[in-house]
């Protein structure tokens, strides 16, 4: 298995290399990450540090708490990209749902 650990920027014409895409999490777990290795950085290194703090390190305890962190991160920048320029916060879109976003704020973007 390789993986490269490239970071690309699609809004600018460049490419450089990141952190790793493969990465090894406790005794028992590799994490692959696709996409960003950025983003994959950020969710492996937040899992380094729970699970530091825990002594019951199991694979099926290590996906849920990847899955948790992945998705905390990506509602954090959808929240930061999306909604906080539009005078919303998650929780404000969650209580409301998409009454105050236009429809095709809605369509594009989730």
């Amino acid at each position: 298995m390789a993986a490269d650990g490239e970071t690309t920027a699609t809004s600018l014409p460049l490419e450089f290399d990141h952190d790793k895409k493969i990465e090894k999490l406790g005794n028992c777990c590799v994490v692959m990450a696709s996409g960003d290795s950025l983003v994959g950085s950020e969710v492996t290194g937040k899992a380094r540090v729970f699970m530091a703090r825990g002594e019951n390190n199991t694979v099926h305890r290590m996906v849920g708490t990847l899955k948790k962190l992945y998705t905390q991160i990506h509602l954090e920048r959808a929240e930061g990209v999306i909604l906080i320029p539009r005078g919303l916060t998650l929780k404000e879109s969650q209580e409301r749902g998409s009454q105050q976003l236009p429809v095709q704020v809605c369509r594009e973007r989730w």
